[in-house]
């Protein structure tokens, strides 16, 4: 259990958080905000569950070692991570293996009416946007999903867009809405300029596979540093969104094309 005491107590809550990712190694949405409101003279607790046990959720035997005793006598450590996306300068020790991207694969062909669609786009290609299965399109407040269509809209490629729901009011006749896609094949299409990413840690190794350039829109957790990491070792070109303004983004998208 993490601590964090404002200066004061005088009119202060005390206010339980719990921390799904409690390292600094990684961006989380969480810490500034228990940071700021313990400035605020408030007291803030931050669980979390690095340090409990299985056996505390009673879902192992009573001799389970807890996860902090796994990782201090563990003889290997194999995690989803690929070497060269990673910083560079920073050391691992030979116990460490990096395993991922084992499900990046070769494209499989594409559903009929998909391929077709895609195939008519002509020499300017088309558009991936997909913001994963965390992030919900269609919670995006409405002055955020104005700018994307009327950028969309304005583009003369066409733009595949992974949306929750079936259908969305004013959408420009280069825009085709879909509640599931088949991510790595669509990432290999010879017509792709551009995929639109959150920068979820799949996404970015698809991406980086297959060679893509990414226009990054970051939300939480990771996806800043995947972002920040993507540059060190992808053939494509990567970017941020920044703010949402017609003109800003419609520049930086143009950028890519």
């Amino acid at each position: 259990m993490v601590t964090l005491v404002g200066v004061q107590q005088t009119s202060a809550a005390r206010i339980l958080m719990a921390v799904p990712i409690s390292t600094r190694s990684h961006d989380n949405f969480f810490i500034p905000i228990a940071e700021n409101l313990a400035k605020r003279n408030h007291t803030v607790s931050c669980g979390t569950s690095q340090e409990s046990e299985c056996r505390a959720l009673q879902l192992c035997p009573e001799d389970m070692l807890s996860l902090h005793e796994l990782r201090i006598n563990s003889s290997l450590f194999i995690t989803n991570s690929v070497r060269t996306m990673e910083n560079p300068t920073l050391p691992y020790t030979p116990m460490v293996v990096h395993a991922g991207g084992l499900h990046c694969r070769p494209a499989k062909p594409l559903p009929q009416d998909l391929q077709q669609w895609l195939s008519e786009a002509g020499p300017p290609g088309f558009i991936l946007f997909s913001l994963g299965t965390v992030v919900k399109s269609s919670t995006m407040p409405d002055k955020y999903k104005k700018v994307l269509v009327d950028v969309f809209g304005s583009l003369e490629q066409r733009v595949l867009w992974k949306w929750d729901e079936v259908t969305m009011d004013g959408l420009p006749s280069n825009v085709r809405l879909s509640q599931w896609l088949p991510q790595q094949d669509i990432l290999a299409h010879l017509e792709l300029r551009l995929f639109i990413t959150h920068g979820g840690l799949f996404s970015t190794q698809e991406a980086s596979y297959h060679g893509v350039s990414i226009l990054g829109i970051p939300v939480s957790i990771d996806q800043h540093h995947n972002m920040r990491m993507v540059p060190v070792v992808q053939r494509g070109r990567v970017g941020a969104a920044g703010g949402c303004d017609y003109s800003d983004f419609r520049s930086v998208l143009l950028a890519f094309l």
